[in-house]
């Protein structure tokens, strides 16, 4: 039986929700939206809000089963930084977990104005 890493899971996953709350400042910041995050995850459409979120949860779980999440374990990334090494493929699977979140809630996440 596989095996998966939760801390890796838990890592790709806050990430990516951190990319899909800066893209709702960004919405924030360009007029298209005036409410708090409340409103903009469930009052205005609270369907498309859970579909990001089923989104960012399986893109985490599909990259924690394949291993790229690995590169972000918190135990490793500690333990390189801890001996003077900047691991490169964490920061690049770092800023994947990013994007995609900025992403799924871009395309899919419109908000409302008002």
């Amino acid at each position: 039986m596989e095996t998966i890493s939760i801390a890796s899971f838990a890592s790709f996953l806050t990430f990516s929700v951190a990319g899909a709350y800066w893209h709702y400042r960004k919405v924030c910041r360009t007029g298209r939206h005036y409410g708090s995050l409340w409103d903009y995850l469930f009052a205005d459409y609270p369907g498309r809000s859970g579909t990001v979120g089923i989104m960012l949860v399986g893109s985490a779980w599909l990259t924690a089963t394949s291993g790229t999440a690995d590169f972000i374990n918190p135990q490793l990334v500690w333990e390189l930084v801890r001996h003077g090494e900047l691991h490169v493929p964490s920061i690049a699977v770092a800023y994947l977990a990013v994007q995609s979140g900025y992403a799924f809630d871009s395309s899919i996440n419109k908000g409302s104005i008002g």
